[in-house]
């Protein structure tokens, strides 16, 4: 199978050099989690499975009220967007006259709510009303309307309006915990709207505001956008750059004892006294002196290991010094995700306003603006051929436009440079949110479900056909260096995408054998940029590969 495409890798933090590759062959050597390897592609990717994804969720819990005679249901009465945090959905409905009607309602509406304050429990045993932070329907008839908070100073002269009622819980033991946030939107004379919240410690009657009046239509705008503003995919993506769970997986596949290096007691100085040993064992094995053995047992017990009952490995040759680097950059990465979600920063926010939705808390820490790609649109295409012509095996399953608020006064600087790619960048998932918020990272051989697309700004190319050590910066009179290689996308089928005015190539033919350049040490083209502010995270992907046993 023939390989292309280009692939990008920024400079090591420890290096000014930033190396570029149009190829991501060594992806290909990765598990079911790595990023597409570019290969000619033995059969097309089927794009329908992208439509699957975006089924919407089933609404549940759902009571149609009988309308009373002529009346109509104002807008505050219309469906509510789920629940992203845990909320209720539904409650119990409020009793009818008749018993045939009370257990139908009870069986399709009742849920369990979690973290209920002591308030709103006594009053409801002491009016035997619904439960004032339930999720219902709007009564009619004979109904009654779900009672507002009794903390409320429109309790007694309000009713909740339609469903707009929610109740929120947060419990982390480790942070002492246990939080509630009341939600309701009230209407008063069939009129006015009034937005109550109150949020607080569960016991306590908390912190309160009162926000209105409104009309029913501005009232519903109110409550809604006190939800997470996240598109679901976004929030999701979220979630899986964050996950604690994931972090863990990823030091564990570097054999790091994750009991004695939790995730928590991580720490920057950690790492770089990591980083130092390695370098000790590197003057070590280029001069002497120090003894492997004991520079090794240094380093495993700065960064603890876990080898089970084999005897820990000798650090002994510059390849495994590398390794080690790598595992430690990878380590920096997640303290650095780790650090953007310390309570420590946001308690001054949180004194004057209400904590965010957890998933939105986590996207404003990056400091970027992701927006979705519908398939349907120009770019979404252009992307997907591109994965398809040069990869093999993989779907795109969601592309997101990229903009990190701090790339774009550096990429500025390069405006006069025209001759501009969209090349791949492959990476752990353990550190997406490392390079969103700090910039690309170099991650030889590693990737993930998550690829990223950088534009650089190639400029003038020095091209050189053997790898040449010599090079610390581009030639004089040159801009990039070009490592080119026996094998590119057919250039003949490349195309030009506007980004922000400006004409970028993307690749989208298939892998051909490029005769000029037959005898290249190299297999395919790689990139090498000397200045970090030369490319331009433009785009994210997530992917989903086939294997034997189907899709991943």
């Amino acid at each position: 199978m023939t390989k292309s495409d280009s692939a990008i890798q920024a400079a090591p933090r420890r290096s000014t050099r930033t190396r570029a590759k149009r190829s991501a062959e060594s992806e290909a050597e990765q598990s079911e989690e790595d990023a597409p390897n570019p290969k000619a592609a033995k059969q097309r990717v089927p794009a329908a499975k992208e439509q699957s994804e975006d089924k919407p969720a089933s609404k549940r819990g759902r009571r149609k009220a009988q309308p009373a005679a002529a009346k109509q249901p104002d807008a505050a009465e219309q469906d509510l967007p789920e629940q992203a945090y845990k909320t209720s959905k539904a409650s119990k409905a409020a009793k009818q006259s008749k018993e045939g009607a009370t257990q139908a309602a009870t069986a399709q509406a009742e849920t369990t709510m979690q973290g209920k304050p002591d308030s709103a429990k006594a009053a409801n045993q002491k009016t035997g009303k619904p439960a004032a932070d339930c999720v219902g329907s709007e009564p009619s008839g004979g109904e009654q309307s779900a009672a507002a908070d009794p903390a409320c100073p429109k309790a007694h002269t309000s009713t909740v309006a339609g469903n707009a009622d929610v109740m929120l819980n947060q419990t982390n033991i480790g942070a002492n915990n246990n939080k509630f946030y009341r939600m309701q939107l009230l209407r008063e004379d069939s009129s006015e709207h009034w937005l109550w919240t109150r949020w607080g410690r569960v016991g306590d009657k908390g912190q309160s505001q009162l926000q209105g009046p409104f009309d029913a239509d501005t009232g519903l705008r109110e409550f809604k956008k006190k939800f997470s503003k996240l598109e679901g995919p976004t929030k999701d993506l979220m979630e899986l750059i964050f996950s604690d769970i994931m972090f863990q997986q990823a030091m564990q596949e570097f054999d790091i004892d994750t009991e004695r290096l939790p995730l928590g007691q991580l720490s920057k100085e950690q790492v770089q006294r990591g980083y130092d040993v390695l370098e000790r064992i590197r003057t070590a094995l280029n001069s002497g002196g120090e003894s492997l053995e004991r520079l090794s047992s240094e380093f495993y017990q700065v960064i603890p290991h876990n080898f089970g009952r084999q005897r820990p490995p000798i650090i002994h040759s510059q390849r495994m010094v590398e390794d080690k680097i790598r595992m430690c950059d990878v380590l920096n990465d997640i303290e650095v995700a780790q650090d953007l979600l310390d309570p420590k920063q946001h308690e001054e926010e949180q004194k004057v306003e209400l904590q965010p939705h957890p998933a939105d808390e986590k996207y404003a820490s990056l400091k970027a603006d992701l927006n979705i790609i519908q398939p349907k649109e120009e770019e979404y295409r252009i992307v997907e051929k591109y994965c398809q012509a040069t990869g093999s095996g993989q779907q795109l399953m969601r592309l997101w436009r990229v903009d990190r608020h701090s790339e774009a006064a550096g990429f500025a600087k390069h405006s006069k440079l025209e001759n501009r790619r969209l090349l791949w960048h492959g990476t752990n998932i353990a550190v997406v949110a490392a390079i969103l918020k700090a910039g690309l990272r170099i991650m030889p051989h590693a990737c993930g479900r998550v690829m990223f697309l950088a534009e650089a700004a190639l400029g003038e190319e020095h091209h050189i056909t053997r790898d040449d050590p010599s090079l610390t910066k581009a030639p004089a009179g040159f801009d990039s260096v070009v490592a080119k290689g026996h094998t590119e996308p057919d250039p003949s089928q490349d195309v030009k995408l506007d980004i922000e005015g400006g004409a970028v190539k993307v690749p989208q033919g298939k892998p051909v054998q490029m005769s000029e350049y037959k005898n290249s040490s190299f297999s395919q083209s790689e990139y090498l940029l000397y200045q970090e502010s030369q490319a331009r995270i433009r785009y994210m992907l997530t992917m989903k590969f086939s294997h034997a046993g189907g899709w991943h």
